[in-house]
């Protein structure tokens, strides 16, 4: 597993000195970390964290699923599943090496702009209190 201590990417708008994800109120993913949506070879890394998770992996649907890989590892994990009329954010896991430096907040906010219509989330036991 990588190291969780990255240094903070420090990409920066030519009109302000502020790191341009300042503009969009996203906070930088650390180094080397990249946002994208899940492709056909990501289904085993997002079944293994949500796994993890103790979720239910009966309703991956890897096309569904956006991911934060770091180093060709998937680190984070997060489903925009589709019912009709409605949206639920499902599956979201950060792998625990990657925890407390604002890739969960990264990814919810990534899903929440593709999400198309009213969008859902439902949170099991405990979990409500850390989201």
């Amino acid at each position: 597993m990588a190291s969780a201590s990255c240094d903070r990417a420090e990409s920066r708008s030519k009109d302000c000195d502020r790191p341009a994800c300042h503009h969009r109120g996203l906070q930088l993913l650390p180094n080397h970390c990249q946002l994208r949506p899940a492709t056909a070879k990501d289904l085993w890394p997002i079944r293994r964290l949500v796994l993890s998770a103790k979720l239910d992996p009966t309703q991956i649907r890897w096309p569904q699923f956006w991911v934060i890989e770091h180093q060709s590892q998937v680190i984070a994990c997060g489903q925009l599943r589709e019912f009709p009329g409605a949206q639920e954010l499902g599956s979201l896991v950060v792998d625990a090496a990657w925890r407390g430096q604002g890739i969960g907040k990264h990814l919810v906010k990534a899903l929440m702009e593709q999400s198309s219509q009213p969008l859902y989330l439902e949170c099991v036991g405990q979990r409500l209190q850390n989201f």
